[in-house]
């Protein structure tokens, strides 16, 4: 597992991050003001250093447009403190078919724009549950038992295993 993080040009500070896991990786731009042309003025007046500038720029997607990410949350919303809409649509087709819009309204979003909004409650699964994940979320929660909190991993995984499986609804 990897985590990549920048800071955000925003009136306070914030983060966008990169989680990779198996092979695939996970964007959320978090609150922002991805503006290519302020950006390009601050880096002009020094104002941002050239690691700043392209950690602003490109953190998920390369100079040539080519995503670094298999989905990517970006919040758009009402700028100076937030990426506004115009600014996401002369993006890549490829980017714009991988990055989700957050943090603007349903109304805002026009299917002319090429981006999206993820469907409300919807689960966006990445990678699927292997046995081994399966197992490392029952040991996980097996510690949140009392007096098995601080028990290292490595002894919960030499602890006997149920022969069956039943699944409980619910009630």
């Amino acid at each position: 597992m990897r985590i990549d993080t920048r800071w955000n040009f925003h009136t306070i500070p914030t983060n966008g991050f990169k989680l990779s896991v198996g092979g695939r990786t996970f964007g959320y731009s978090g609150d922002t003001q991805y503006d290519p042309g302020r950006l390009a003025t601050l880096h002009h007046e020094k104002r941002l250093s050239t690691a700043q500038y392209e950690a602003l720029m490109h953190f998920f997607w390369t100079v040539d447009g080519t995503p670094t990410v298999d989905l990517l949350y970006h919040e758009a919303g009402i700028p100076p403190i937030h990426t506004e809409l115009a600014n996401l649509r002369p993006l890549p087709p490829a980017v714009k078919a991988r990055t989700r819009l957050v943090h603007i309204a349903d109304r805002d979003v026009s299917p002319t724009d090429g981006l999206v909004k993820p469907p409300p409650f919807t689960t966006h699964v990445l990678l699927d549950p292997t046995g081994a994940s399966r197992q490392r979320l029952l040991l996980e929660t097996l510690r949140l038992v009392g007096y098995l909190y601080d028990t290292p991993l490595e002894v919960l995984r030499r602890a006997p295993r149920p022969r069956s499986r039943a699944r409980v609804g619910a009630g």
